[in-house]
C-alpha cells in the first residue's frame, strides 16, 4: 500500500508552500506604515506608538494602585507607587520543613510551580513585577542589620553567603527563613507573597477595590 502510494505521489501536481504569514494575521494583512504592528521609527529614528493615547477606559480602580497606558502591547498595567498596606508577615509557625513565616492577613497559599509564572488570580502571563522598598525584607531585623552591614561595606551577600549574625550564629541571610518578599500582577493587581526558605512558600492576596478597605 505504501508503494502504491508513493507511487501516485509522482503524478500528483505539487502544492505550493504556503508560510504562516501568508494567512489571515500574517504579513500580507499588515498596514505597510506600521511594519511592527503598534511601533515604528519616525523620521529621526524615534520610537513613534501607534496607539500612544488610551483606546479604552482603564479598569476598576484599585486600592493604592495608579493605571497606565502601555501603548507598545496596547493595554493598561497597573503600578503600586508603594505597598498598599503592610506586607510584613503576621507570625511565625513551623511545619515540616521547619519554621516558616505566617503572611500577612488575607494571603491565600497557593502552589507556585503548578501556575507555571501565571497570575493566580487572573490567571496573565508574565505580568509579574517585583516591588522596591517595602516590598521585602526581613522580619527578625538581626538578620536585616546584618546584610546591611555586609553590603554597606562592601561584601556582597550572595545566595550561600553566610555570615555571622549577632545572637543567631552563622547563617545564609539570601535563604534564611525571616526573610520575605511580595510583588504583583501588572494585569489585575493581585499581590505575591512569599518567604525564601527552603522550599519556600508562596501566597497571594486577590486586588482590593479603591472604595473597600
Amino acid at each position: 500500500m505504501s508503494a502504491m502510494a508513493d507511487q501516485l505521489a509522482l503524478f500528483t501536481p505539487p502544492v505550493p508552500a504556503r508560510a504562516d504569514h501568508d494567512g489571515p494575521g500574517g504579513s500580507r494583512d499588515r498596514d505597510p506604515d506600521w511594519p511592527h504592528t503598534t511601533w515604528r521609527f519616525g523620521p529621526g529614528r524615534e520610537i513613534e506608538y501607534r496607539h500612544r493615547e488610551p483606546t479604552s477606559p482603564p479598569p476598576a480602580a484599585v486600592l493604592g494602585g495608579a493605571w497606565q497606558w502601555n501603548p507598545l502591547v496596547p493595554g493598561w498595567r497597573l503600578d503600586y507607587p508603594r505597598p498598599p498596606f503592610s506586607l510584613a508577615p503576621k507570625g511565625v509557625a513551623s511545619d515540616r520543613h521547619g519554621p516558616k513565616l505566617l503572611p500577612p492577613p488575607g494571603f491565600l497559599e497557593i502552589d507556585r510551580r503548578r501556575l507555571a509564572g501565571r497570575c493566580p488570580h487572573c490567571g496573565q502571563q508574565s505580568g509579574g513585577c517585583w516591588g522596591g522598598p517595602g516590598w521585602h525584607g526581613w522580619s527578625d531585623p538581626r538578620v536585616a542589620a546584618a546584610f546591611e552591614t555586609e553590603e554597606a561595606a562592601g561584601r556582597h551577600c550572595y545566595g550561600l553567603t553566610v555570615i555571622d549574625v549577632p545572637g543567631l550564629g552563622p547563617l545564609s541571610p539570601l535563604s534564611h527563613f525571616t526573610r520575605w518578599g511580595a510583588g504583583y500582577c501588572s494585569a489585575c493587581g493581585a499581590i505575591s507573597w512569599n518567604d525564601f526558605r527552603d522550599p519556600s512558600s508562596a501566597y497571594y492576596r486577590p486586588p482590593v477595590k479603591a472604595d473597600c478597605p
